[in-house]
């Protein structure tokens, strides 16, 4: 009989612990909206709450990409790179680690280090991925060349996307770059 009682106390507390406790998925739904929301620096300390309080290793690595992605926004451009390096070197799919060495040649870019940004994009390009970066990276790395006054290799670079992609909703970005290169 006693035993009935504590396994009864046991299953209405887990219930209860259940009902009340958040999820890591709901924190990272939650954290994306506060983040959505502006409010940078609470995000961060959600995100860094999920990466300590989970086991599950995808969400850990997207948690991670979008610590990166907040000190990116907050202008800690060294803490960005330095976890975005983290999160390249992870076991991770390799979408995640693909926006992830993408979205670092951005920070390169952004902070006119262009042919940092170039050999950035380059891994992703040399790496035949079939992801929806491919294509970001080869027109940043366009936008690189042309920020060098590189407009030869920028021009060669979106001629040859122009026919890869011909048949795409980026034909019209890829038009428009070149025609900024031949003016």
């Amino acid at each position: 009989m006693k035993k009935i009682y504590i396994l009864s106390f046991l299953f209405i507390f887990l219930i209860i612990t259940a009902l009340f406790s958040e999820t890591t998925d709901n924190k990272f739904i939650n954290a994306n909206d506060i983040f959505r929301k502006g409010n940078i620096s609470k995000a961060l300390q959600q995100y860094k709450e999920i990466t300590s309080e989970t086991s599950d290793i995808e969400l850990i690595n997207k948690s991670k990409f979008k610590i990166a992605v907040c000190y990116y926004y907050l202008k800690d451009y060294t803490k960005c790179i330095e976890m975005l390096d983290k999160v390249i070197s992870l076991k991770t799919n390799i979408s995640i680690k693909d926006k992830a060495i993408r979205f670092k040649g951005d920070v390169y870019y952004f902070k006119k280090q262009y042919k940092t940004a170039i050999d950035t994009y380059k891994r992703i390009i040399e790496s035949h991925t079939t992801s929806k970066e491919l294509f970001t990276a080869k027109l940043q790395t366009a936008r690189c060349y042309m920020k060098l006054n590189e407009m030869n290799k920028a021009e060669d670079l979106l001629l040859k996307m122009q026919d890869e992609y011909k048949d795409s909703k980026y034909i019209k970005q890829i038009e428009f770059y070149l025609k900024r290169v031949k003016k």
